[in-house]
């Protein structure tokens, strides 16, 4: 399937496009249509023969070069494909809608994300009015990091249809040219347009429906990486608040205040989210992952020293601990006062795993304990 536009096996009006109304334009039609059909039966060999045996009475029959490429890479003959996809576009007939998607099907499975949007591009300047072709266009100039060329095509979307979304489109487009290296202007055009495109209030109060609204949280997210670009971080922490009944799972919630915290600089809160997040599943190994990598970005007590050889902090000496420091409960863990986040975090997952090695957890427990021990180490 091609995924943007029409999908290039659309047997009869396709092959009747491209051949007359005579005789001879239905038998070769009827030929055209034996290939589309091995083609949907899997038997690209099958559809090879007829393609060679067609191209030889019709060499410049140019949906037929196309569906030959098409097969050619089915049979992992990529390269000879690619070198026909080049012949079908340079052909001075120019190509239509059809032609173009079975082309662009043979360079998305060859990964060729440039030629693709060189495809578009020519497919927009052929058709300016085709929705179809600019929505594809704005996907492949983000995948190739045309960023600039993005943001025209979704500014002209809105101005065409004057919908919402594509006002979002601009705003990810600005906000990746910032990334980029753009200037910082770019952010506050995005800002700008932003506070145009506000969170349904309804939503914010409960008012409107509790089901999911895909939207609103992609509009929501949108904002809070504004926010995060123009390092207004507090703001970000507040908007996040208020969006909770959008954004609706607490550990997509968690982990963005959790990236928050971080970014304003309170890594030890951050790592204390983190630990909250991991102990409501303790067999979330990723949610391990993410503590201990917040309880290393928290602040080195002073009592640790450097390593022996120099270089650098002596984390070892912070993981040597006996298996008497170790609290017999998780609400025992939570009120002990630990100034380092880091030792902490390897109790944590002693506990879980049990003292002495005698096992008190759930396998799903141990496993991920086990797993953080040696992360942490």
């Amino acid at each position: 399937s091609i995924g943007h536009g029409p999908s290039p096996l659309a047997p009869a009006p396709a092959a009747r496009a491209h051949d007359g109304v005579d005789g001879r334009g239905a038998a070769m039609s009827q030929k055209l249509k034996g290939i589309y059909e091995a083609l949907d039966n899997g038997n690209y060999k099958n559809c090879l023969k007829l393609c060679t045996a067609f191209l030889q009475k019709q060499p410049g029959h140019i949906l037929c070069k196309a569906l030959h490429a098409f097969a050619l890479e089915r049979c992992g003959r990529r390269d000879e494909a690619l070198r026909l996809c080049g012949d079908v576009l340079a052909a001075p007939s120019g190509v239509d809608d059809t032609v173009r998607n079975v082309v662009a099907v043979v360079y998305r499975r060859c990964r060729q994300v440039s030629a693709i949007f060189k495809l578009y591009e020519e497919g927009c300047a052929a058709e300016p009015e085709s929705e179809e072709f600019a929505t594809s266009l704005y996907t492949y100039a983000l995948m190739v990091g045309e960023f600039a060329r993005a943001q025209q095509v979704a500014t002209k979307l809105l101005a065409k249809t004057k919908r919402t979304k594509f006002a979002h489109w601009i705003i990810v487009a600005l906000l990746l040219q910032a990334r980029s290296g753009g200037p910082p202007q770019l952010l506050d055009l995005a800002g700008a347009m932003l506070k145009k495109a506000p969170i349904d209030k309804d939503l914010l109060n409960g008012d409107g429906p509790s089901h999911f609204n895909r939207t609103q949280h992609y509009l929501a997210l949108l904002h809070l990486d504004t926010l995060r670009s123009r390092k207004q971080y507090d703001e970000a922490l507040e908007f996040l608040k208020i969006c909770e009944p959008i954004i609706k799972l607490p550990s997509d919630i968690a982990a963005l205040r959790t990236h928050l915290l971080l970014d304003v600089g309170k890594a030890k809160e951050a790592a204390d989210e983190a630990r909250a997040t991991f102990l409501k599943n303790t067999d979330d190994w990723g949610a391990a992952q993410e503590y201990i990598h917040l309880a290393f970005e928290c602040p080195v007590p002073a009592d640790v020293g450097a390593q022996p050889w120099g270089g650098g902090i002596d984390h070892a000496s912070r993981l040597r601990v006996k298996d008497e420091d170790a609290p017999d409960s998780l609400e025992a863990l939570a009120n002990m006062a630990a100034e380092d986040e880091v030792r902490r975090a390897l109790l944590l997952f002693r506990h879980l795993y049990g003292a002495g090695g005698e096992l008190q957890a759930t396998s799903g427990q141990v496993r991920t304990a086990r797993l953080a021990g040696l992360e942490l180490w």
